[in-house]
C-alpha cells in the first residue's frame, strides 16, 4: 500500500510518532522512526485539511482548519 509523502501534522507520544497526511492517513511509527502501521480508523477524506495534532496522556487529537476535531484514545 502506498501512503502520501505529504505530512501535514505530527506529534510524539511516549512510544510512538504519529503522522498525519494530506489524504487523511494516520500513520504510526516507532520512536526509532520505523514504520508501524496506518490506523484503520484514519479519517481519509472525511473532513478538510488537518493543521494540528496533539498528544494527550490517553491518546491524541487531530484538528482541521474548519474547527472540527477527532479524539483518539
Amino acid at each position: 500500500m502506498s501512503f502520501s509523502q505529504n505530512i501535514t501534522a505530527h506529534t510524539w507520544t511516549n512510544d510512538r510518532l504519529i503522522l498525519y497526511t494530506d489524504r487523511g492517513e494516520v500513520l504510526l511509527a516507532e520512536t526509532s522512526g520505523d514504520f508501524k502501521m496506518m490506523m484503520s480508523e484514519s479519517p481519509v477524506h472525511d473532513f478538510s485539511i488537518r493543521y494540528a495534532i496533539n498528544s494527550r496522556p490517553d491518546g491524541f487529537v487531530i484538528a482541521d482548519n474548519a474547527g472540527c476535531y477527532i479524539v483518539y484514545e
